[in-house]
C-alpha cells in the first residue's frame, strides 16, 4: 500500500510504501504518529469507531481528544501549521485508491472522500471548536475548474457518512496507551458481545501466559458507588480490577480484546514498547505472528531500537520493513533499514534516532 500525505498535521509533503509488517522509528517529531493517524483516518475520518460509550466518537474526534491540551479541542490541528487551506491523505492498494480531503473555509473544515472516481461530500468540522455537522447521505462533489476548490454538488448518494468504509483500505484501528479509557467505554457497552464470542476468557488465558499469572476470565461487575468496572478473575475466583494491574497488562489486555473483536484490516500501534517489560513484549510479538497470518497489515512505531530489532528478528518470516523517518521543514523523508544495518550502526555508536538527518 502506498500512503501519500499533503499538508496534514506535521507533514507538509511525503509518501511511504507500506508492507504487511512495518516498524517506524525516528526521533520525536519525525512523523511517526502523523503517519499512523493518517492511516486511521484514511478509511473515512468521520466514521464511527470503537471508542467511548454509545456512538459518540468519530475517528477524527478520537484524534482531537488525544491532542487536546487544557481542554482545548478544535479541528484546525488537522491542517499543517494550523494555516493550510487543504490537507490530503491518499492510500493506494493495487488498483484501488481512496483520498481524504480536509478543506478549510472560514470557521469550517469541509470533509470530502474520493473513491472510484467519485468525490463525496460528507459534511464539515469546526476549525475553532469540536463541532461536527455531518450529512445523512453523501453529496456528489465537484472541483472548480479555475481555482481547483472542492465543492459539494446537488446530487445525493445513498451513503451514510458515519458508516462508510473505503474498499481501498478496509477498517483500521489506532491504538495509543492514552486512549485506553475510551476503549474501555466501548468494551463496557459491548460486553455481552465480547463474552458471547468467548473473547474474555480467551484473552485472560493469553495474558496469564505472558505474565506467569493465573487468570481465567475477564468480568464486568459492580464496584463502589454503583459503578461498573472490568475485573481480571484469578483461578481461585478472586477479582482484580484491570486498572489496578500493571500498565503493561492493561495495554496488552485492552489491545488484544479490541483487535480480536473488530479484526480490522490495519492495526496501528503507537509506542509499542510503552509500559512493556521484556516478557510482555515477547508475548505480544508472538501474538503479532498470529494476526499477521490473518492478512492484517501491522504498523507500529517505537522509540526503542532494541524493540525494533526484537520485533523484526522474531517476525523475520513476514519480511518486516524497518523505516527510519525524518521531517525537515515539513517534508517527510524515509529510509528502509535492514536488521543488519541497524546492528552495524549501533556497533559504530550511531543512534539512528538522533542521526536520522544524516542517514536519510
Amino acid at each position: 500500500m502506498r500512503l501519500q500525505i499533503s499538508n496534514f498535521r506535521g507533514i507538509r509533503k511525503g509518501s511511504l510504501e507500506l508492507e504487511r509488517l512495518n516498524i517506524l522509528i525516528g526521533s520525536n517529531n519525525s512523523g511517526k504518529t502523523t503517519i499512523l493517524e493518517a492511516l486511521f483516518l484514511a478509511p473515512n475520518p468521520i466514521r464511527y469507531v470503537a471508542y467511548g460509550s454509545g456512538y459518540g466518537y468519530s475517528a477524527v474526534s478520537v484524534l482531537s481528544y488525544l491532542h487536546s491540551t487544557l481542554g482545548s479541542e478544535a479541528y484546525v490541528f488537522l491542517l499543517h501549521n494550523y494555516t493550510e487551506k487543504l490537507a490530503g491523505i491518499a492510500c493506494t492498494d493495487l488498483s484501488k485508491e481512496v483520498k481524504v480531503w480536509f478543506q478549510r473555509g472560514g470557521n469550517r473544515i469541509e470533509v470530502y472522500v474520493e473513491e472510484n472516481n467519485e468525490l463525496l461530500y460528507f459534511g464539515y468540522l469546526g476549525s475553532s471548536n469540536k463541532s461536527e455537522s455531518i450529512l445523512g447521505s453523501a453529496l456528489l462533489g465537484q472541483r472548480d475548474s479555475e481555482s481547483g476548490r472542492l465543492m459539494p454538488g446537488s446530487r445525493t448518494r445513498p451513503i451514510n457518512p458515519r458508516y462508510f468504509i473505503s474498499e481501498a483500505t478496509g477498517e483500521s484501528f489506532y491504538f495509543h496507551p492514552l486512549l485506553m479509557k475510551l476503549i474501555w467505554g466501548y468494551l463496557k457497552d459491548h460486553w455481552v458481545e465480547f463474552r458471547s464470542k468467548g473473547l474474555t476468557s480467551r484473552v485472560a488465558k493469553r495474558i496469564s501466559e505472558g505474565v506467569a499469572g493465573d487468570y481465567d476470565d475477564l468480568l464486568l461487575e459492580p464496584f463502589i458507588g454503583g459503578t461498573q468496572t472490568i475485573y481480571v478473575r484469578t483461578k481461585d475466583a478472586r477479582g482484580i480490577r484491570l486498572g489496578d494491574l500493571g500498565s503493561g497488562v492493561q495495554v496488552l489486555t485492552t489491545l488484544m480484546l479490541i483487535y480480536e473483536f473488530l479484526k480490522p484490516r490495519m492495526l496501528l500501534i503507537d509506542d509499542i514498547e510503552s509500559h512493556m517489560n521484556p516478557m510482555l513484549l515477547t508475548h505480544v510479538v508472538s501474538w503479532f505472528a498470529e494476526i499477521l497470518k490473518n492478512d492484517t497489515m501491522l504498523v507500529v512505531s517505537t522509540h526503542s531500537l532494541e524493540a525494533a530489532k526484537f520485533i523484526a528478528g522474531a517476525l523475520e518470516e513476514f519480511e518486516p520493513q524497518i523505516v527510519l523517518l525524518s521531517l525537515r521543514e515539513g517534508k517527510l523523508r524515509s529510509r528502509n533499514l535492514s536488521l543488519d544495518e541497524v546492528e552495524e550502526l549501533e556497533k559504530a555508536g550511531i543512534d539512528v534516532r538522533v542521526g536520522e538527518g544524516i542517514l536519510i
